[in-house]
Order: C-alpha cells, then sequence, then structure tokens
C-alpha cells in the first residue's frame, strides 16, 4: 500500500489538488462550559457520587461480620469477601474520577476538599488488591491503610458542603428524595399518558343513537 502511494504521478497529483481546492474544513464544535455548581448542586452531586462508595463499604463490612461468625464454625471461605472488596475497587476508582470531571466546578471553599476525598478515594482502590490476599483470621483484625484521615477528609468535605454530619444520614435522605422525583416523575408520565388516551377516544354517539350492540339487548 505504502509503494502505491508513493508511486502516484504528477498528474494524479494535480488532480487531487483541483478536486479539494473547494472543499473547506467544518470548524469544530466548540467545548461546553463546565457547570459552576451552586453550593446545594454541589451537595446533591457529592452525595450522587459517593453514595455508591459507602454502600460498597457497606457490603465489605458485612462479608466480615460474616467472616467473624464463619471462623468460630472453622469456616475460612474469603470469596464473598474479595468479591465485594472488588466492587468497591470499582465504585472508589470511578467516584475519585467524578469528582475531578473537568464538567463541573465545585464551590471554592469545597474545591480542595473535594481533591482531598478523590485521592483518598484513589487511595482506597489501590489499598484493594493486598486486602484481598489476606486470610480469613487476618481480615478480622485488619485496620484499613489511613481510615482515620479518609474519615475526617470526608467529614470536612461534607461540612464544607452543608450535608449532615453522618455519612450514612447524608446518604438515605438523598435516596428518599430520588425516590420521591422517580415517582413524582412517573406520576407525571403516566397522567400525561391518560390524557392523551382520552383525547384519542372516539367521541360518544349522541342521545338516542343505537349502536350494534345495543340494538340486540331484550
Amino acid at each position: 500500500m505504502k509503494r502505491f502511494t508513493l508511486a502516484l504521478g504528477v498528474g494524479t497529483a494535480a488532480v487531487l489538488a483541483t478536486g479539494l481546492s473547494g472543499c473547506t474544513s467544518a470548524a469544530p464544535e466548540p467545548e461546553p462550559e463546565p457547570e459552576t455548581l451552586t453550593l446545594s448542586e454541589a451537595g446533591t452531586r457529592y452525595l450522587d457520587v459517593v453514595c455508591p462508595v459507602n454502600a460498597a463499604w457497606d457490603a465489605v463490612d458485612l462479608e466480615i461480620d460474616r467472616l467473624q461468625i464463619g471462623i468460630t464454625r472453622g469456616e475460612d471461605d474469603t470469596r464473598l469477601y474479595a468479591e465485594a472488596l472488588g466492587k468497591l475497587a470499582d465504585a472508589s476508582s470511578a467516584a475519585a474520577k467524578e469528582l475531578q470531571s473537568a464538567d463541573m466546578v465545585w464551590p471554592e471553599a469545597a474545591a480542595p476538599l473535594i481533591d482531598n476525598v478523590s485521592a483518598s478515594l484513589s487511595a482506597d482502590a489501590k489499598a484493594v488488591p493486598a486486602a484481598r490476599k489476606l486470610t480469613a483470621t487476618a481480615i478480622i483484625s485488619y485496620e484499613w491503610p489511613g481510615a482515620t484521615e479518609s474519615g475526617k477528609i470526608a467529614a470536612e468535605a461534607r461540612a464544607a458542603l452543608d450535608l449532615p454530619e453522618d455519612a450514612s444520614a447524608a446518604c438515605a435522605a438523598r435516596a428518599e428524595q430520588i425516590a420521591e422525583e422517580r415517582a413524582a416523575a412517573q406520576a407525571k408520565k403516566e397522567a400525561a399518558q391518560e390524557e392523551e388516551s382520552d383525547s384519542q377516544a372516539p367521541e360518544p354517539r349522541g342521545e338516542g343513537a343505537e349502536t350494534g350492540s345495543s340494538s340486540r339487548k331484550a
């Protein structure tokens, strides 16, 4: 293919040049401006990003509790624990990336704290491979690296975004809000469908008019 391309003659080049001379390249689409978040919007967005991570941590804690019970029975299968950690790593990595998205601008006072949360999430994701290799006995007594500092970082971010101190309470309130929004959207959709159905229904016949079925009534 390269040899054929190099063998193109002057005449061919001239034809190509003539054919392309009238072509103009379209101007590139301008990059969309990032969304500057208000404090309220930032709090909502933050919860939407980090609450799945908190749910993943709850799943890990549940598996640790099960292991603790299992060890007393001579059981040491850590596969479910390792699976939960894998999901935690995925959730943490995704959240860290989302918090750094160029599509949005965090409130000035909260921005550096959001950066700290993002870095903490990335560190958690990187710590997962080592934690997955632990034995059941080691898992029970394992202290997650930087756990205390991570909790402090997250608390500072929630305070800057005017969110509840309790992370679980904040996520529960957000989940309830999402459920209400979805219910309202569904009700609105159903109302619109019902209205459309009514508008397409045939007009009623005039008084006294008989239909095929009514004419056979006794």
